[in-house]
């Protein structure tokens, strides 16, 4: 199985901080509201994939509203599940990966917005898996890597 360092972020909205009184002389800064947030995103998003804004709005709208269905699916999925990507090229896709013998990718279901997702098989292992064999070598992990990785594997 083959490990690589994938860096992985999530970010959630959060309702508005209210201002606080400071105790330092350090100056308050203010969150972004969701709507300012997904607009600031869009904006990123749309430099680094080349594409509008409007498509950067709506990939991003549809992964939002997709959590619900990608929760289904990993649940549905998860003797066998590897992962779930969001593919941004060539084309915007949900892909649900699992373990198994390799066979053409299959269209399972639509997300909101008509995002296709696709089934892919051929992982060599499952996230189950691959989270044990982190969980049991860690020492030897530490041992020749300088800062603790986020974790993600490839086929």
């Amino acid at each position: 199985m083959l490990l690589a360092c994938a860096a992985t972020v999530q970010v959630q909205a959060q309702p508005q901080a209210q201002p606080r009184p400071q105790a330092s002389s350090s100056a308050y800064i203010p969150t972004e509201d969701a709507a300012a947030a997904l607009a600031a995103d869009a904006g990123e998003y749309a430099r680094i994939e080349n594409v509008t804004l409007a498509e950067a709005l709506r990939r991003l709208e549809a992964q939002q509203a997709s959590v619900a269905l990608t929760d289904r699916l990993a649940d549905a999925y998860r003797d066998r599940l590897a992962g779930i990507v969001i593919e941004h090229r060539p084309d915007y896709r949900i892909v649900v990966v699992v373990a198994g013998p390799p066979a053409p990718d299959v269209q399972i279901a639509t997300a909101p917005f008509g995002v296709p997702v696709l089934l892919r098989s051929g992982a060599r292992a499952t996230r189950a898996q691959v989270l044990d064999a982190i969980e049991r070598h860690q020492a030897e992990l530490r041992a020749v890597l300088p800062t603790p990785p986020a974790w993600g594997w490839t086929r």
